[in-house]
């Protein structure tokens, strides 16, 4: 089982120290931009404890936090001034995001699901919506690289289109996701037959993020245990 919170690994040592009948694999999803899209890139059998890393997500919370804050503005202008506190109870540990102000929107009554508050106010061209500032997807590639872990690059059915992964490929990307929630099987072979063509491990996961966001289990996804091997045989020596 992998842990990847984004843009933080406050968790990963109670993850690690709660593992009993299984394996943990340290991870982290990491945000970057590339043009006006926001990437999500997956870093797996990252050192927790690499410094460099630990700096680098530093730097990406305080984007987050200038995010949230525009966020709440924004929200505001229609009519909707969630305080601070509301967010905040949703996250007790690691970073702020836009599910915790969807939480927020629910428990005021401006939405009556997650999915709504995020349909409504917080997708792409709604009123609430802010973009993520970040790195480039080459970048935190390097990042992951730098922290002993491979990059497989996260649910990309869901991006307008799959022509820069060739270039992700070529700086150094080690996997691409396949096996998704949201990812039928027109998008699966797909991505499939890319990862083949560019030597890129297949992978996946059930992209689970609590019990109140979404519909998907752990473990939902199945994924075979010769994926997880190959990935591993990919990590960087340093």
């Amino acid at each position: 089982m992998a842990l990847t919170d984004h843009d933080c690994i406050d968790g990963l040592e109670a993850f690690q120290n709660a593992a009993r009948d299984f394996t943990p694999v340290c991870g982290v999803e990491i945000s970057s931009r590339d043009r006006d899209s926001d990437v999500h890139m997956l870093g797996l059998f990252i050192d927790p404890t690499d410094p460099k890393l630990r700096e680098r997500l530093g730097s990406l919370a305080n984007a987050r936090e200038e995010r949230l804050l525009a966020m709440m503005a924004r929200l505001e202008r229609v009519g909707i001034p969630l305080q601070r506190d509301e967010i905040q109870v949703h996250c007790r540990q690691g970073t702020v995001g836009r599910p915790h102000v969807a939480m927020a929107l629910v428990a005021r009554g401006s939405a009556r699901t997650i999915d709504e508050a995020f349909r409504l106010y917080l997708r792409r061209r709604m009123p609430g919506y802010v973009p993520m500032s970040g790195p480039s997807p080459v970048d935190v590639i390097g990042w992951i690289h730098d922290a002993g872990g491979v990059a497989v690059l996260a649910h990309p059915g869901l991006a307008r289109t799959l022509e820069p992964v060739t270039a992700y490929a070529n700086a150094g990307l080690d996997g691409i996701e396949v096996w998704h929630p949201k990812h039928g099987p027109g998008i699966q072979n797909t991505c499939l037959d890319l990862a083949n063509r560019l030597g890129l491990v297949p992978s996946g996961g059930s992209d689970y993020h609590g019990p109140r966001v979404g519909d998907s289990q752990v473990g939902q996804e199945p994924v075979p245990l010769e994926i997880l091997e190959r990935l591993h045989a990919r990590r960087p020596r340093r």
